[in-house]
């Protein structure tokens, strides 16, 4: 801590105060997020975050290897460190809740997605809705003789609260689909690299890296392009049987392998008339 600090410090809650036993974790600045030092009064902008983090991985979809993240202060700075899940039992318990939940929302992406998207613009309606709050010199008469009770001034924490309501709730919004779509991504970055060894990671970033960050604004673009690409898929699976039919479907064991790009050079290319010609350049 710097010399002088010490009562700056004191102005953060408890819990987000290092401990001897923060000693014994790994912490790390999250420069990325919180690139410059946070006041107090700015902190909730982490606090919300973190709090839906936590119970998205802990009890909402239940990451199996995780218990969400912790977050400490020091002269302003956010460090934050994970709360892993070690024990293989527990990791096999969680596993069963995970799959529960998870694979609910992947078998059912769309219909939750266009949900939560409802839920968002809700959100984004009652912000907008908020009163913009004027201080009068004197409190209207008719409120002094109806007995109101309540300064207008009790309007801004009214309104404050409101705000800090649906800015915490934002953030658990955030998370509904968050970690799946990155669970998703890397399930898939993983089955490109297995199943073709020479692909870069740029090349699978372009073409899974968006949707996992969340960028749906090509969603009902890229939706059409696979329906074309099952529809192309389709034609060619029939186009395969009658060749088979008819005998003259060419042997593709070389193209099912896991082989590089490289060692499939020199396999037949099947062409349109049923018949091999020439070799793969």
């Amino acid at each position: 801590m710097v010399a002088g600090t010490e009562r700056a410090q004191a102005a953060y809650p408890y819990y987000m105060q290092f401990t001897a036993a923060d000693d014994q974790r790994f912490w790390f600045y999250n420069s990325m997020h919180f690139p410059e030092p946070m006041s107090a009064f700015d902190m909730v902008t982490a606090e919300a975050a973190y709090c839906a983090l936590g119970s998205s991985t802990t009890r909402v979809h239940c990451i199996p290897t995780t218990l969400g993240i912790d977050y400490r202060i020091i002269n302003g700075r956010v460090y934050i460190g994970g709360n892993a899940v070690t024990d293989p039992r527990e990791i096999a318990r969680r596993t069963g809740e995970f799959q529960q939940r998870a694979f609910y929302y992947y078998g059912n992406w769309e219909r939750l997605y266009a949900q939560w998207r409802e839920k968002m613009l809700a959100l984004i309606r009652d912000a907008q809705s908020l009163p913009k709050l004027e201080l009068p010199e004197f409190e209207p008469l008719s409120n002094v003789h109806s007995g109101r009770g309540i300064a207008t001034n009790h309007a801004l924490l009214d309104t404050y609260q409101r705000t800090l309501e649906g800015y915490f709730r934002m953030w658990h919004h955030h998370f509904e689909f968050l970690l799946l779509g990155y669970g998703a991504y890397m399930t898939f970055f993983a089955f490109c690299k297995k199943a073709f060894p020479e692909i870069s990671d740029q090349t699978i970033a372009r073409k899974g890296g968006a949707h996992a960050a969340g960028d749906h604004g090509g969603a009902r673009d890229a939706g059409s392009r696979r329906a074309r690409l099952a529809g192309r898929a389709r034609d060619l699976a029939r186009s395969l049987v009658q060749h088979q039919r008819r005998g003259r479907l060419l042997p593709l064991p070389p193209l099912l392998e896991r082989r590089p790009v490289h060692a499939l050079r020199g396999a037949p290319r099947l062409h349109r008339s049923g018949q091999g010609r020439g070799v793969a350049g």
